[in-house]
């Protein structure tokens, strides 16, 4: 059923009809997604690295 959703406001809106509030909640989640992928992508991923010391000085 998802799959068939286009837009963001259309799942939103699904989301609003399922549970009051649910829209918003998803809203958030999906914003924090934004955020921990971007940090993960910038400072993990695209770190260039040597060995898992090299990317934290206790390991």
């Amino acid at each position: 059923m998802i799959g068939a959703f286009l837009r963001m406001s259309e799942l939103t809106d699904f989301f609003k009809a399922v549970e009051p509030g649910a829209g918003k909640a998803l809203g958030r989640f999906l914003e924090e997604a934004r955020m921990k992928y971007e940090l993960g992508m910038k400072e993990l991923v695209h770190r260039p690295s040597l060995s898992w010391g090299s990317m934290h000085p206790r390991l």
